[in-house]
C-alpha cells in the first residue's frame, strides 16, 4: 500500500492538502515540537477509521483520500462512501498504530472509542481480530511470545542473530489477575485449560507450542498464522483494563507474564530491543504489503532522554530517517558543536542537519558499493 494524498478541511495546527508522491515505501514525518507530525498521524487514522467503517468521532465534514494498494488506484471521498462504490479491495488489510511516548493522544483520538466496542463484543463470542490494532509498551511480551510460534526463517534469524536469544531456552510465567470473573468465551475458556495444565509455574516454549489445547486453537483459525492468533488472543488477555477505560466491559483476565531466556529476564532487553520486538511483529507477523502502519514519537522520547542535556537538543531535532535501496536509515550525529556555543537552536539544528547529509552521503556509496552498484 502507498499513501499519495490527503485533502482536509483543517485539524488543529494543520493545513488541508498533504501529499507524498514522492516518497517510495516510505513516509517518514520529521519536523520540530508542535509542528504537527502527531496531529498528521491523528488524521490518518481517523480517516482511515471511518472509511474502514469504525466508528469513531470524526471530525471532517469534506476529506480525500487518495492510494494505490492491489496494484490499484483508490480515490475516496465521503460521497463515494455514502455510495457503496468503495469494496473491501479498496481498503487496507488492517490497520495499525505504534506509539511509543507517553502521551495518549493518538489513542483518545482514533482507537479508545472502537476498542471499547471490540473487547465488549469480544466477550460475547465476536471476532479476537481487531480492524485497527493499537500497540505500545504493554505489548512487548506477548509480542515476542507471538514472534517464538512463529515459521519465518527471518524472525528465527531476528531472535538468534540479533537479539542474541536461544528460543529453546526460554520459559513463560503467566499470573492469573487475583478477583477476576473468567467470561465464557472461547479465549477465556482456552487459557483456563492451559492454567488447569500447567498451573502458575514456568512453561517452556517448547512444551507450549507442542500442547494439544495450542494446537486446536491454531487450527480453528485456519485463516490465521500461529502467531498471529496467540497474539490476538493474549492481546485479548491481558490488554484491557476496566480500570482505565470507561464502558469497558472486558477485563484483563492475565495480570501479568514473565519470560525467563537464557538465564535472565525479559525485563534485562534493553527498551531498544524490545521496541524491535514490537517492530519485527508489526511488519512480519501482524501486518502485509497491504496494511497501513503508522509508528510514532521516536525523537520526542530521544528529547524526553535528553531533557537534562540540552546541548543534545540540536542534535536529535536534526535526526532523520532516510530509506536508502531496502534500508531505513535513522540518522542522528554526536556532531562537534562547541563552536557554536554562543548560537541560537535553528543555527545549531542547520549544522547538524548538514553533518548527517555528509554522513548520509558516505552511507549511501557504501550501501550500494556492498551491493556491487
Amino acid at each position: 500500500m502507498k499513501l499519495r494524498k490527503i485533502h482536509i478541511d483543517g485539524y488543529k495546527n494543520l493545513a488541508t492538502d498533504f501529499s507524498f508522491e514522492d516518497a517510495d515505501k516510505y513516509i517518514a514525518l520529521i519536523g520540530l515540537n508542535g509542528s504537527g507530525k502527531s496531529n498528521l498521524l491523528e488524521v490518518i487514522s481517523l480517516l482511515f477509521g471511518h472509511v474502514m467503517g469504525i466508528d469513531v468521532n470524526f471530525p471532517f465534514s469534506q476529506y480525500s483520500l487518495m492510494y494505490d494498494i492491489r496494484g490499484h488506484s483508490v480515490d475516496i471521498t465521503e460521497d463515494k462512501l455514502k455510495d457503496a462504490s468503495i469494496t473491501s479491495n479498496d481498503l487496507p488489510s488492517s490497520l495499525i498504530a505504534c506509539y511509543s511516548g507517553e502521551d495518549s493522544r493518538l489513542w483518545n483520538s482514533g482507537f479508545k472509542e472502537y476498542y471499547v466496542h471490540f473487547f465488549n463484543a469480544a466477550i460475547g463470542g465476536g471476532d479476537y481480530k481487531p480492524q485497527v490494532l493499537y500497540v505500545n509498551k504493554y505489548c512487548w511480551k506477548i509480542a515476542f511470545i507471538s514472534l517464538l510460534f512463529s515459521e519465518n526463517n527471518d524472525i528465527k534469524k531476528f531472535i538468534l542473530e540479533k537479539l542474541h536469544i536461544d528460543a529453546d531456552t526460554i520459559t513463560i510465567q503467566v499470573k492469573t489477575k487475583d478477583g477476576v470473573k473468567l467470561q465464557k468465551n472461547d479465549a477465556s475458556n482456552w487459557y483456563q485449560r492451559i492454567v488447569t495444565k500447567f498451573g502458575n509455574t514456568e512453561m517452556s516454549i517448547n512444551d507450549l507450542k507442542d500442547d494439544e489445547d495450542v494446537q486446536l486453537l491454531c487450527e480453528k483459525y485456519p485463516s490465521f498464522t500461529d502467531d498471529q492468533i496467540i497474539f490476538y488472543y493474549l492481546y485479548f488477555l491481558h490488554i484491557p483494563d476496566k480500570r482505565v477505560t470507561i464502558g469497558l466491559q472486558a477485563d484483563k483476565i492475565i495480570e501479568s507474564i514473565g519470560i525467563s531466556l537464557n538465564g535472565f529476564s525479559f525485563d534485562d532487553l534493553s527498551e531498544g530491543e524490545k521496541k524491535l520486538i514490537l517492530v519485527e511483529c508489526i511488519t512480519k507477523v501482524l501486518g502485509d504489503e497491504n496494511s497501513l502502519i503508522l509508528l510514532d514519537q521516536y525523537r520526542e522520547k530521544l528529547l524526553k532522554t535528553y531533557e537534562k542535556q540540552p546541548i543534545n537538543h540540536a542534535k536529535v531535532e536534526a535526526s532523520r530517517i532516510e530509506v536508502i535501496d531496502n534500508y531505513i536509515c535513522f540518522v542522528q550525529l554526536g556532531a562537534d558543536t562547541s563552536c557554536l556555543k554562543n548560537a541560537d537552536e535553528d543555527t545549531l539544528v542547520s549544522f547538524c542537519q548538514n553533518q548527517n547529509e555528509q554522513a548520509l552521503d558516505i552511507l549511501e556509496k557504501k550501501l550500494y558499493a556492498m551491493k556491487g552498484f
